[in-house]
Order: C-alpha cells, then structure tokens, then sequence
C-alpha cells in the first residue's frame, strides 16, 4: 500500500512537472561533487534509477552505480577515502562506503524533521550536519537533533564543510543571496551577499538559487548561483567575480577542486539529458569530461560495434571450420598410412 502511494505520488509530481513552465530547478537538481586521492569523481543524479542514484566514474573513466533509488543532493570525501552521502526523500538515511567499498548506515530516520538528509553534510571533525525548519542541526549521542548554531536563516539550500572546520550555508532570501560562514568554536558571520544576479522583482524562488560550494587550493569559495548560469568566486569584502558561465541550457550545480583542477556538476534544464561534469584545469578552456547522453551513446556503439565483431566471427569460424577438419582428417591418414597400419 506505501509503495503503491508513493508511486502514484511520484506518478502525479512527474506529470505537474512535464506540464509546468518552470524549469528543472523547481525539482531541486544535486549540488554536491566529490574526487579522492585515487583520482575517482562522484556525483549525485536524480533523473535516473527511480528517486536518483550515488555514481562514481573511476580513474580510468568508467562509471559505476553506487546506490540506486537513491535521492540524494550532495556527495563528499574525506582524507582516508570515504565517501559520503545521504537520501531525503521519505525516510532519510546517511551512508558511507569505505574505500573498499562496505556501506555503512550512519543515521536513519522517518520523519525529515529529526534528520534531514536533502540537505547535508559532514565537517571535517565527523559532525553531520543539516539544515532544516530555518537552522543547521548536528546529532548528540542518542542521535536526537541539536542546534549547531543558533543563527536563524531565511532559506538555506545547501551546506560545504571545509578542511579548517568551517561550515559555510547558503541563504538565498537573506540580502539578495548570500553565504554564512559557521566556525568551529566562533561566532557565525556573513561572509558574502548579492549573491543573486536576477532582479529581486522578476526572481523564481525555486530557479534563481545559490547551491554548491566548494573551495581551491588557495582557499578561495567559490558557490553555484544559478539565475545567472554561473560558478561566482566569492571574496569577503569584494564584488563576486564569474569563474565558469555554462553554455545553451545547462547550468552549474556544484564544484570541487583538486590538484589544480575544477570539477563542476552541470544540470541540464530538461531534467533529460543531465549530469555533465565539465572541468577546468590549471584556467585552461573548460572542457567536458563526461555526460550521460554521449557516455552511453558510446558505450551502445561500442557494444554494437563489439556485437558485429562476434557476429563477424562467428561466421568466418563457421566458414573455416570444415577446411581444418578436413585438413585434420588428411593429416591423420597420411600418418596412419606412413605407419603402416593399412
């Protein structure tokens, strides 16, 4: 009966959606990605395997399916090479997988008040955090919900922990968009605001959003604002500057960095042909590194390919089979002749 329901729910949202003018943004797109020290990139998808899935495209740039059914927004790794992420939708769960690949559930919870896992993370000291009902919670030892701060926002959407202990929130009605640096043991600031380059009178607050965050080697945040298509690198004090502006109808979603390199998570406003991961290294031209319209072309040509060899094959075996029996069956009668035997 709760599945049925769910379908039938998810059946009649499927449809306000198709029919609607607003575009993929109304449906809340990932904005996390993640890479490891082993040179793996994963990344959160929400238009494939029913509620979404968790991927991980390995060095050698194949992708694998972590969890399926899964809806999750954000992705993260730590030092040792675990990777974490979280369902929200329905029951809400945070998982791990080890480097070698075990899945842990951290937390579990049925209601979305006590944990909410559409909009979360983990700080670099093992705290998950989520933002839900205007403020940022953390879980005490018998797993109950508690204030991680008790400054009290307008609308947060996503969160980023980085390796000093901060966590950064977005808040996108508080000054026309902006970002709230959380200190480990300090008090809560405004770090960045006018975040949001659409007017504040012709503003969709479902499209016009600020989500990921991420920050370079030099320390430097940078955060999705998607009114404007863009990736803004963001300096306390200073006027937000535009590091990547997407092409046709995709639009940034979340960013990474590492060794150099800028991993931007692109969703794609049909909410049909995404995620595309395009990447920009060392401030070279960006260049795609992987989508999934032409990673599974390839792959169908591949195989369609890899099929006509086998097909090719198989009948050029059929076609030699005879001659090298034949040419068995004389060898052995000229042997038996030789010996004598007739």
């Amino acid at each position: 009966m709760y599945r049925s329901s769910r379908l039938l729910i998810t059946g009649i949202l499927g449809l306000a959606f198709l029919f609607s003018s607003q575009s993929l943004f109304a449906v809340h797109p990932p904005w996390g990605i993640a890479t490891d020290i082993e040179g793996n990139i994963y990344f959160p998808d929400l238009t494939h395997h029913s509620r979404g899935a968790l991927w991980k495209i390995d060095k050698k740039g194949k992708l694998i399916l972590l969890e399926e059914d899964f809806h999750a927004h954000n992705v993260v790794t730590d030092k040792f090479g675990n990777v974490y992420s979280s369902h929200g939708e329905a029951d809400q769960y945070f998982i791990r997988f080890s480097p070698k690949g075990k899945k842990d559930t951290l937390v579990h919870k049925d209601n979305f008040n006590d944990f909410f896992g559409g909009n979360c993370t983990i700080t670099k000291d093992g705290k998950i955090v989520f933002g839900i009902e205007n403020k940022i919670w953390t879980l005490d030892n018998q797993g109950n919900r508690v204030p991680y701060t008790d400054f009290e926002f307008s609308w947060n959407q996503a969160l980023f922990a980085d390796e000093e202990g901060n966590l950064f929130a977005t808040d996108i009605k508080r000054h026309n968009g902006s970002i709230v640096k959380i200190p480990k043991n300090g008090k809560p600031e405004i770090v960045a605001e006018n975040l949001i380059s659409s007017k504040p009178e012709e503003r969709n607050l479902h499209n016009d959003v600020l989500l990921g965050m991420g920050k370079d080697e030099a320390g430097e945040l940078y955060v999705a604002e998607t009114a404007g298509k863009q990736i803004l690198k963001v300096k306390a004090g200073e006027k937000p500057s535009t590091f990547y502006k997407s092409e046709d109808e995709w639009t940034p979603t979340a960013i990474t960095f590492r060794d150099g390199v800028a991993y931007i998570l692109e969703s794609h406003e049909s909410n049909a042909k995404g995620p595309k991961i395009t990447i920009i290294q060392n401030g070279k031209k960006p260049k795609t590194l992987f989508d999934f319209p032409n990673y599974f072309k390839d792959a169908w040509t591949q195989m369609q390919s890899q099929s006509y060899q086998l097909r090719n094959s198989f009948w050029v075996g059929m076609f030699l089979l005879p001659l090298l029996l034949a040419s068995l069956i004389f060898m052995i009668t000229k042997s038996i002749h030789r010996a004598g035997i007739y």
